[in-house]
């Protein structure tokens, strides 16, 4: 049975990160929002790849002591097999590696995957009113290493 891995992403990775992005999280960051996220110094862009297969990412940004987690996808044709917490768990060693102490993010409030990051250890701790398009409200929440 092929493992999940994380690699950093290359070029090559960035057209299946933006379809998966599209597909899950269907929000304004094109192509080359990805490459330049994935060339900043401060920025961490990782591919996660099952067997040979690109089926999702993750983004996140350092500011020491903390970071940003900016994104984290998972295709659908893998999702619901504990993936996702698994990659969010790599996530959170990278990031412990390189001395972050704390994690923030924002998501919708309406988003189910509120419920994935309570469930993996973030807590909210803050709203951002009309953050998003439509006025829907950001949770603001954070992990504490």
């Amino acid at each position: 049975m092929p493992e999940l891995r994380l690699k950093p992403s290359s070029e090559t990775d960035i057209h299946k990160i933006v379809r998966i992005y599209q597909d899950e999280i269907s929000a304004s960051w094109k192509y080359e929002d990805f490459e330049k996220k994935r060339l900043e110094t401060n920025h961490r862009m990782y591919s996660v790849f099952f067997g040979n297969n690109c089926i999702g990412f993750l983004i996140f940004q350092i500011i020491l002591p903390e970071a940003d987690l900016l994104n984290i996808a998972i295709d659908k044709e893998y999702q619901s097999k504990g993936y996702g917490a698994r990659v969010l768990k790599n996530a959170i060693d990278l990031m412990k590696r390189s001395g972050v102490q704390k994690i923030f993010l924002e998501v919708r409030a309406t988003s189910p995957a509120v419920r994935f990051y309570e469930n993996n250890g973030f807590k909210k701790i803050d709203i951002r009113k009309n953050y998003y398009e439509k006025s829907e409200d950001a949770l603001i929440m954070n992990y504490l290493i």
